[in-house]
């Protein structure tokens, strides 16, 4: 009879502190890339306002320029009434909207001083009108440089609040031609 050795046996398999090691190293490794999600949803939005921006202040400036060439040279100023812009609906893709102004009327923009508060408007989309998909504020001020040219400078900005975060400045001059 052969004798009783005693042999040690491997086990085979993971312990229990190798699992929970494991799955905390997947774990920090997921929230990393659902972090990375949350980022880049808020770069996307951060993106789509500013192409926003960025059509609305090409718009005005471009506007601006147009009205100035069929406008007395001594009416292209700040305050007078007859020297503004009504923004048209906006179509893209399917759908479409208009910028409107706190009253939810068609917004016309007037050069002027608004006092550093500026003057809200709203992007709503056709579609349905209750939904506000953005809101910004914005100033334009229009100086004269010279005899033959004047500066036309807009201010956008993020939001409801009054004061100026994340703001955009678009600057155009204008030349009187004889």
């Amino acid at each position: 009879m052969k004798g009783n050795s005693c042999t040690a046996r491997t086990l085979e398999g993971f312990s229990l502190v190798e699992t929970a090691l494991a799955l905390l190293i997947i774990a920090v490794g997921l929230l990393g890339v659902i972090s990375l999600f949350v980022v880049g949803l808020d770069l996307n939005n951060k993106s789509i306002r500013d192409t926003h921006r960025a059509l609305f202040a090409e718009y005005v400036m471009n506007g601006f320029r147009a009205l100035a060439e069929v406008t007395d040279w001594d009416k292209v100023k700040e305050g007078n009434p007859d020297f503004k812009l009504t923004p048209p609906t906006y179509y893209t893709g399917s759908g479409g909207g208009m910028w409107a102004d706190q009253q939810d009327k068609a917004m016309q923009v007037v050069p002027g001083d608004t006092a550093g508060a500026g003057i809200q408007l709203t992007f709503r989309p056709l579609e349905d009108p209750d939904i506000e998909e953005m809101t910004y504020r914005y100033e334009v001020r229009i100086q004269d440089i010279s005899d033959n040219r004047k500066s036309i400078l807009l201010t956008t900005w993020d939001g409801y609040s009054k004061i100026k975060r994340d703001v955009t400045t678009t600057y155009m001059e204008l030349y009187r031609r004889e």
